[in-house]
C-alpha cells in the first residue's frame, strides 16, 4: 500500500496542490484504505456508498464533509484532478 501512497503524493504534486491541500487529500485516501484494508483501486463503488453511508451514520459527518471527502477520493488518483470518482453521485 506504500507505493499506492507515494503514487498518490506525486500525482497531488504534479497537479500543483499546495502541501496542505495534498497532506488533506491524503489522510481522507488513508482513512478509506484503513477502513476497507486494500487499496482505493480495488475499492468498489458499492463499497464507497457504504463508506460514504457509515461516515454519515455512524461519524455523523456532515453533507459539506462529505462531499469534500469525495472530491478528495476522486482527485488523489488522477494528476491534474481530472478523475470522477464513483462517489461523486452519492452526495450531490
Amino acid at each position: 500500500m506504500k507505493d499506492y501512497y507515494q503514487k498518490s503524493i506525486n500525482a497531488l504534486q504534479l497537479a500543483g496542490l499546495s502541501d496542505r491541500t495534498q497532506q488533506c487529500y491524503t489522510r481522507s485516501v488513508r482513512q478509506l484504505v484503513g477502513f476497507y484494508k486494500q487499496t482505493p483501486n480495488k475499492i468498489t463503488e458499492k463499497q464507497l456508498q457504504e463508506y460514504f453511508l457509515h461516515r454519515r451514520n455512524e461519524d455523523k459527518w456532515s453533507a459539506a464533509t462529505l462531499r469534500i471527502a469525495q472530491r478528495r477520493q476522486g482527485r488523489v488518483d488522477a494528476p491534474g484532478g481530472h478523475a470522477q470518482s464513483p462517489a461523486d453521485n452519492i452526495i450531490g
